[in-house]
């Protein structure tokens, strides 16, 4: 999502405005909330960016199809992936150096089986938030298939990293956890 700075009101309370591009590929809109955070963070359910997000797309948004979920799906994988392995390269690396020694020291393996479970928790409630219907027994299969993809990307250089490499990989990532879904994930 882009933003494009607005000169704030001549209110006497300094406000941020900005001009966002939708994810959904609709006309920009302006906004006085913050943009979405990157999908690698937690967003509470009930924040500004969100209602706003969900009042833009009453009167705009399609019915889901599974298609539409298949294409929303990569494309907020995609996104994220790119977020991951270059944004926070560092970040990943040291959580999967951790991963690595939990295999020799079970106590951190105990810790980060319980990190796991709610990875997985807080991903259905971030599919939810953003309106994707996505089975709750799909998210631990899709859990993995990232965290795979992603330890391949950071252990990628960098430069070679880019949305041409990434893309195919996100979709490969919904064909895997959603094989029923279907729809136009083979661009």
């Amino acid at each position: 999502m882009s933003t494009t700075p607005v000169p704030a009101s001549r209110s006497s309370a300094p406000r941020s405005y900005s001009v966002t591009s939708c994810p959904c590929r609709c006309s920009p809109t302006a906004t006085d909330t913050p943009p979405r955070p990157p999908p690698t963070t937690t967003t509470r359910t009930n924040s500004p960016s969100l209602r706003s997000g969900r009042r833009h797309h009453t009167d705009t948004a399609a019915p889901a199809t599974r298609a539409s979920l298949a294409d929303r799906l990569a494309a907020l994988l995609t996104d994220a992936l790119l977020t991951a392995a270059t944004t926070h390269r560092t970040r990943y690396r040291a959580i999967y150096e951790l991963q690595l020694e939990a295999v020799r020291r079970p106590a951190l393996a105990s810790a980060l089986a319980g990190l796991q479970d709610s990875s997985i928790g807080l991903t259905a409630d971030h599919h939810g938030a953003l309106g994707l219907p996505i089975p709750a027994e799909a998210i631990p299969t899709l859990v993995t298939l990232y965290g795979g993809t992603l330890f391949v990307l950071v252990t990628t250089p960098v430069d070679c990293i880019n949305r041409q490499l990434v893309e195919p990989l996100a979709r490969a990532i919904v064909r895997g956890a959603l094989p029923d879904v279907g729809g136009s994930t083979t661009r």
